[in-house]
């Protein structure tokens, strides 16, 4: 038995005097560090409690189990990353949400039916600038010792019901449908932040899936103007080598069976409005094809891609993969004039190691760009020459 054992049980007995447990004491003790005081690893700062209740603006009953995020105004180093802190309300309406960090908070609720501006919050916190200033009609608390209070008054939303049907008269179903608030066409892109006319945000991803019915309910739309969009996931033909797998495109129609966002048709919903008059038209067999082969002197094209954009609306663009025979197929395009890109085009297949294999160093191309008209027919027959990038040798 060790000295140190023998003591402990000395004291266990009460036959140590207290000078000598004192002693003992001391000794387990750690012993600071030689040079220096002892290093202390950095605390996380406290948390607080936020409480608060959510009302239905229209009722004025209490938002019973509606989710409430806290969003700081601010993202962490600038990274772009929002971390929320989220509670559910009880039947008052009443919420608690525990071991919120110090700091500035923008308050947010979500119920169906009711107007949700939590996404268009975190999209504005990370843009920062200009974007924050959009809120100001979003309740603001600042978290810190004693915790923070919030109530919130939840705005009914208008709503978008309607049909989605083919081109024969069947009903779409299982399609996603989404409304959008309109801008301009040449963007190319949906509008992150929309001001609506109360001075709030608009929510723009709002959106429903048809029933077998090819009908859509969406609700909790923002007062404001919009556009009307389905999104179809449709197959690509394949032609050339066969693949592994099937390729797949996203064809985006507007209300009411319009192939580019320039030709929708505007929606103004006002809150709590129910508009019943929406009916989408997705006539596909309208679409043409535009297919042709990519091929350089000297080496062969066995990768890349192409697309084709609109050159008065930029929302209508098609891409597309080329085959290992350098062959290339761009579905569904309305009539009009574009201009196709081949972009990446290499003389090795794509992903190393599958498909065509070759020993041969990989040779890339420049980017070629071509006007290209579609009228009424399929475009079968480009056949496009790259140049290899002068005097190098892709690593």
């Amino acid at each position: 038995m060790t000295l140190q054992r023998h003591l402990l049980v000395a004291a266990a007995l009460g036959l140590l005097p207290g000078s000598l447990l004192a002693a003992q004491n001391v000794l387990n003790e750690p012993s600071p560090p030689p040079n220096g005081p002892t290093l202390r690893s950095e605390v996380a700062p406290p948390g607080y409690t936020v409480t608060g209740h959510v009302f239905c603006g229209d009722t004025q009953k209490p938002a019973r189990f509606a989710e409430v995020a806290l969003v700081p105004t601010h993202t962490e180093g600038g990274s772009g990353f929002v971390r929320n802190s989220v509670g559910r309300t009880d039947l008052e309406g009443a919420f608690s949400i525990g071991d919120v960090p110090p700091g500035q908070y923008y308050v947010t609720a979500q119920l169906t039916g009711y107007v949700n501006k939590n996404s268009d919050v975190q999209n504005a916190v990370r843009q920062g600038g200009d974007a924050l200033r959009l809120l100001s009609g979003i309740p603001e608390i600042h978290v810190a010792a004693g915790g923070a209070n919030a109530e919130l008054s939840l705005q009914r939303g208008g709503v978008m019901t309607g049909s989605v049907q083919w081109d024969d008269g069947t009903p779409a179903a299982g399609v996603f449908v989404s409304v959008q608030a309109p801008n301009p066409a040449s963007s190319g892109s949906p509008t992150s932040l929309q001001q609506g006319p109360d001075r709030g945000i608009v929510f723009l991803s709002t959106g429903a899936q048809t029933d077998d019915r090819g009908h859509f309910r969406i609700s909790g739309i923002a007062p404001g103007a919009y556009t009307l969009r389905v999104n179809l996931q449709a197959t690509i033909p394949v032609r050339g080598s066969p693949q592994e797998f099937t390729p797949t495109t996203i064809v985006n129609i507007y209300a009411p069976n319009k192939f580019r966002r320039s030709d929708a048709a505007i929606f103004k919903v006002a809150a709590g409005e129910e508009r019943a008059d929406v009916t989408v038209t997705m006539a596909l067999a309208s679409l043409h094809s535009v297919a042709g082969t990519i091929s350089s002197t000297g080496a062969n094209v066995h990768s890349g891609s192409v697309s084709m954009v609109d050159q008065t609306d930029s929302s209508m663009a098609r891409h597309s993969m080329i085959n290992v025979d350098g062959s290339f197929v761009l579905p569904y395009m309305p009539p009009g004039n574009y201009t196709l890109r081949v972009n990446a085009s290499s003389n090795l297949p794509r992903g190393r190691g599958q498909g065509l294999q070759s020993d041969e160093p990989e040779i890339r191309f420049q980017l070629l760009e071509k006007p290209v008209n579609v009228t009424d027919s399929d475009v079968t027959s480009l056949n496009l020459s790259v140049m290899p990038v002068t005097g190098t040798l892709a690593q």
